[in-house]
């Protein structure tokens, strides 16, 4: 399945330039970021649930809770990619032009069956088992992208895409079932 035909994309551009002195000092400007972020997904597994509940009791999805978790999403998805070393603008700002994040608003009546959300939880299991393994790898890999940029300015493409693959993975598995924005189950892939 191509990244394009799934409901939540991300999409990050590779520079062959690295902001050095940044890339030092990068989990210490992260934090700001990284506070706000903890705060919002706090907030956002209330809105989570309540949007279950919109879906299965109601049969919609409220925008409101829609705008609000994908607020949330955003900025967790930037300041990941922003501590990953895979963009160097900060997080918080309004517009980054290195960092894509789309997610689509679903159409209750065609997208969405008023049920899943009940099972999502249990379908989505063989997916975020592996997803959870991945990410322990980009975690693993994190502190040598760090070092080869800090010396060389650089961040290696294929240690780039994977990490931009696995962040891309992980929001498909978060818009099926955290967000509960599509009924597509995510597909085992990092494109």
């Amino acid at each position: 399945m191509d990244n394009i035909e799934y409901p939540a994309r991300l999409e990050i551009i590779h520079r062959e330039e690295q902001n050095r002195v940044t890339a030092f000092f990068r989990l210490l400007l992260a934090l700001p970021a990284l506070l706000l972020a903890s705060l919002l997904r706090a907030l956002t597994s209330i809105t989570h649930f309540l949007a279950g509940a919109g879906i299965v009791f109601l049969g919609y999805y409220p925008k409101w809770l829609f705008d609000l978790n994908v607020i949330s999403c955003r900025l967790e998805y930037k300041t990941l990619a922003y501590m990953l070393l895979l963009i160097d603008e900060y997080p918080l700002q309004d517009r980054i032009d290195e960092i894509s994040i789309e997610i689509d608003y679903p159409d209750a009546d065609t997208d969405l069956a008023r049920l899943m959300p009940l099972v999502k939880w249990l379908l989505v299991l063989p997916n975020a088992i592996v997803i959870s393994l991945v990410l322990q790898l980009v975690w693993f890999i994190a502190p040598i992208s760090w070092l080869l940029v800090l010396f060389s300015g650089h961040y290696p493409r294929a240690l780039f895409d994977f990490s931009t693959g696995v962040l891309r993975w992980s929001l498909r598995v978060e818009a099926y079932a955290s967000m509960l924005v599509t009924d597509k189950y995510p597909p085992f892939s990092l494109r």
